[in-house]
């Protein structure tokens, strides 16, 4: 998950800053797309951040739905003795039906 989320931000950065080198040059360069590209910069600016994390909240989500809970040996013991008065009490209920 560290991975993940390292690579996602290391993408948005690139991403922002390059946006932000475009619009610098396009500034200086009196470009007519200049206005165009700054207000794609600053929609940029909000709607990058809000993916990342979206896409993070939903890899949680699903991670944490998939993975099952461990266990400890003291329940599994618990559960095996649970297991074994059922299987108990079930064979004297039968003999007591005959």
């Amino acid at each position: 998950m560290q991975k993940l989320k390292r690579i996602l931000a290391l993408a948005g950065v690139i991403f922002l800053v390059g946006m932000y080198v475009i619009v610098f040059i396009l500034g200086l360069t009196a470009s007519p797309a200049t206005k165009g590209a700054l207000m794609a910069a600053i929609a940029c600016t909000i709607v990058i951040p809000v993916l990342i994390y979206a896409m993070l909240l939903i890899a949680r989500v699903l991670g944490t739905r998939n993975s099952l809970p461990e266990e400890s040996p003291e329940e599994e013991s618990n559960v095996a003795q649970t297991s074994d008065t059922r299987a108990n009490t079930s064979g004297t209920d039968l003999k007591q039906s005959k």
